[in-house]
């Protein structure tokens, strides 16, 4: 399998940990790309150059990280990411990881290209939705020492708002969470894909 990701994507953090939770990464050829750049082998991959991309053994190409991670829960089933009893649960957190994702990364990109970013009533309607949806998130994760692919996805999510966020301090208001983020956050599979 041959894996387009960047180093500080959340969403290619996301397929890394569940790559490497079910005992996959040795089978992998990770691409490090910048999507912005839109480098030939992504864009002949995906025409979005959207990042991740996973080219399977069989040479499907498959974009998104949820439906990636799907995909992978379905063809390798064990480790069970997605237990079937508790599938609703696992798929609002994914949900909630999804919003919290695309919120910050609109953010940040919208900052990367336009000068009066923070100024569009858009972003800030985003800006505001995050401190919500921490409280919210706060009371959805799981177990850290067993985590589903929701868990997985949450922590992934956190951990880039808090790269590139770090003025939203959340951790004061939701200290449970902040320990729940440090003790998720030792877990090999996300210890090893940490943004830098």
């Amino acid at each position: 399998m041959q894996l387009f990701m960047s180093a500080t994507s959340p969403y290619a953090r996301l397929v890394a940990c569940v790559l490497r939770e079910k005992g996959l990464w040795d089978r992998v050829e990770p691409v490090l790309v910048n999507p912005w750049e839109s480098p030939a082998g992504l864009t002949a991959a995906n025409p979005f150059s959207r990042v991740p991309t996973l080219v399977t053994d069989t040479g499907a190409v498959l974009s998104e990280a949820a439906l990636i991670s799907l995909y992978l829960e379905h063809t390798y089933p064990e480790p069970v990411l997605l237990p079937v009893e508790r599938a609703q649960t696992v798929y609002r957190k994914l949900g909630l990881a999804q919003g919290l994702m695309d919120a910050t990364v609109a953010i940040i990109s919208n900052r990367k290209f336009r000068d009066d970013a923070d100024s569009d009533p858009i972003l800030r309607r985003r800006r505001r939705q995050i401190p919500a949806a921490i409280e919210v998130i706060a009371q959805a994760v799981g177990d850290p020492e067993h985590p589903d692919l929701g868990d997985l996805a949450i922590a992934s999510a956190i951990g880039y708002l808090d790269l590139r966020m770090s003025e939203i301090g959340w951790q004061q208001r939701e200290a449970g969470l902040a320990q729940w983020c440090e003790q998720i956050g030792e877990r090999p599979s996300l210890a090893q894909t940490r943004p830098a």
